[in-house]
């Protein structure tokens, strides 16, 4: 098993949550910890322009490390 593990009381979505956890678990594993903040921001709700403010950096800088964290292969 990987790093990424999720129980609930339920067996049938434990089941489905371990093969997602195996699907995020390598790319997860990868991130480095400026792509962490941007994806937890992200799913947090915050714009990318929120988060440039944030961070001190530009829209695109976020729309870099959103992508090198392969967020459209999570979402």
């Amino acid at each position: 098993k990987g790093f990424l593990n999720i129980a609930t009381p339920w067996e049938e979505v434990n089941k489905e949550l371990e093969v997602e956890c195996a699907l995020l678990d390598p790319i997860i594993s990868r991130w480095t910890p400026a792509q962490a903040e941007v994806v937890f921001e992200y799913f947090k709700g915050k714009t990318q322009e929120e988060m440039a403010a944030l961070f001190n950096i530009s829209q695109s800088g976020i729309r870099k490390r959103l992508l090198s964290a392969n967020l459209p292969a999570i979402e």
